[in-house]
């Protein structure tokens, strides 16, 4: 029958070990160091050993590939005055901003974006406009609105910066 210190040492994860030390006996944690360090070895490749092994390369999140566009457009043929627009190589950051944008707009009636996967590196807004507008002229507003925003907000802090390093 298993006791309470074998159950842990069987199951418990290589990063508790030192948490729960105290619970298993002097002679079961030399075994049970010794074993953790053979099967975290088997598991990883001498080449993958501190970065995890299905993730892409970190420029991968940013760098658009040759070929690809930044932005494509796809109408809803089911709804009128739908349509989906895939940015590349952005994530909630830019997705957030821009959703909040197409809400200020009167003619905009739904506005959302979703990241498809976690390890694809591109989201999907879509955009549902009243007949006044299309959902092109929808989001080609809210990037110009954000860029004029960002610009106003650019200045701002350049002002300040010269204003507090005018004063030291």
């Amino acid at each position: 029958m298993l006791c309470l210190e074998d159950t842990l040492s069987l199951y418990l994860p290589t990063k508790w070990s030192a948490s729960v030390s105290w619970v298993i006996p002097y002679k079961k944690r030399a075994f049970w160091n010794q074993r953790q360090e053979h099967n975290s070895a088997l598991l990883v490749p001498e080449t993958q050993r501190g970065r995890a092994m299905n993730a892409p390369d970190r420029y991968e999140r940013f760098v658009v590939p040759e070929g690809t566009k930044k932005v494509s457009y796809e109408r809803d043929t089911k709804i009128i005055n739908a349509a989906t627009f895939t940015v590349e190589r952005e994530d909630h950051t830019i997705g957030h901003i821009l959703r909040m944008q197409l809400h200020r707009d009167t003619n905009v009636l739904f506005a959302g974006y979703k990241l498809p996967h976690p390890l694809q590196y591109k989201i999907l807004v879509r955009i549902h406009t009243t007949s006044q507008s299309s959902p092109m002229q929808a989001y080609n507003q809210a990037i110009n609105d954000l860029d004029k925003e960002l610009d106003c907000l650019k200045s701002a802090f350049e002002a300040e910066i010269a204003r507090l390093s005018s004063e030291y």
